[in-house]
């Protein structure tokens, strides 16, 4: 997570369900996420597609 006039930059380790339901709200906030390998993703949100 980007750094905040409150709160100083943060990683935050997301299992691949919560990535796909924050994606938006971490983009909104400038977000850099990144695969497991460290490999950025441009879009979090489908970049894991749910097993049915």
């Amino acid at each position: 997570m980007p750094a905040q006039a409150e709160r100083p930059e943060q990683e935050i380790l997301l299992c691949a369900h919560h990535l796909r339901a924050s994606s938006e709200r971490l983009r909104a906030l400038g977000t850099s996420v990144y695969d497991s390998a460290g490999m950025p993703l441009d879009d979090p949100g489908s970049f894991f597609s749910p097993v049915h």
